[in-house]
């Protein structure tokens, strides 16, 4: 999902990069910028916690405090711009947005509590390959 996510951002930005569309009508210019870059790393990123590099996982979390963070702050201006377009549907567009702004926190939540158990925290940290185990001090015991 993380990785589709960021697939759809970084295409998303790209968009209304080529089409010029001002950041002001939907969410600030900063968070049109947050987006470009973190949109591409968070597909590598995506890609490395398939492999279980644990560089991924933290960085994961990372991603997800970020994100959520930007959406706290983003939220109050992209409801006053929603409302000047359309003062007469106030409380559906505040309906709207409330669902959507509480999806991506518990989005960013359910990442944060997945990737802190420590089950997940002891499969990242025990992948390792074959090649690193045959460097290791077990290399005589497997006798690799």
């Amino acid at each position: 999902m993380l990785i589709m996510g960021s697939v759809l951002n970084t295409f998303s930005s790209l968009v209304s990069f080529i089409l010029k569309l001002p950041a002001d009508n939907a969410n600030p210019a900063f968070s049109n910028y947050f987006y470009y870059l973190a949109s591409p790393f968070s597909i590598l990123v995506g890609i490395f916690l398939l492999k279980l590099k644990n560089w991924a996982r933290v960085a994961t979390l990372i991603l997800s405090i970020l994100v959520a963070v930007e959406t706290v702050l983003t939220t109050p201006h992209v409801l006053r711009q929603l409302i000047a377009m359309d003062p007469h549907g106030a409380f559906l567009t505040q309906l709207v947005l409330l669902i959507v702004t509480g999806c991506s926190l518990a989005f960013n939540g359910v990442m944060l509590y997945y990737f802190t158990r420590p089950k997940t925290k002891e499969q990242f940290k025990q992948h390792r390959t074959v090649q690193e185990i045959g460097k290791g001090p077990e290399a005589d015991t497997l006798n690799i």
